[in-house]
């Protein structure tokens, strides 16, 4: 009877080790972080802006000078380059107002976030939260910041009267910086 124990505790502890051996996790694996999921826009500090708009995994966000009017300018393959941002009711971070956050819609119909009436984007070339690589591109693109006083844009002129003008002060068609 005492053999047949020591054979019973035995092949347990077999079965047992077997049973760890199969349930042990490979410590070489790496496992894929899961993605952020973006739901508003928050300010976050940055070295070189001191705080700038970012979305809540800390991307940071745009604006485009030629978004003078109440829409996006940047469609086709400057949209592609430059991804519009949307998120419908964003969350939004300490230090912002609902109130300065409107939706335009695109001339391909689809959605915008806009900020204080800029539309919002992201740089591709930005790699990892934080980037500000968009920022000076073509002397038109410009990190989103909350705290612009005067922001640079660039439209057709139109006069009172209806005509179009150049920021020369004379009659003409063409997009004149301001």
């Amino acid at each position: 009877m005492k053999a047949k124990n020591h054979v019973i505790l035995a092949s347990t502890f077999i079965i047992m080790l077997f049973v760890a051996a199969c349930s042990k996790k490979n410590d070489n694996q790496t496992t894929m972080p899961k993605p952020v999921a973006i739901t508003g826009v928050q300010l976050t500090a940055n070295a070189k802006f001191t705080t700038i708009l970012t979305d809540n995994a800390g991307n940071s966000l745009y604006f485009f000078a030629d978004d003078s009017g109440t829409g996006s300018s940047c469609d086709g393959g400057c949209a592609v380059v430059w991804m519009p941002f949307y998120k419908a009711n964003p969350t939004l971070g300490t230090g912002l107002s609902s109130t300065d956050f409107t939706v335009i819609t695109r001339t391909d119909g689809s959605k915008q976030t806009a900020y204080k009436g800029w539309p919002l984007y992201y740089y591709q070339n930005d790699k990892a939260a934080g980037d500000v690589n968009g920022d000076g591109v073509g002397k038109t693109w410009f990190v989103a910041k909350a705290d612009y006083t005067v922001m640079l844009a660039a439209g057709q002129l139109v006069g009172n009267d209806g005509l179009k003008y150049l920021a020369t002060g004379t009659a003409g068609d063409g997009t004149s910086q301001i």
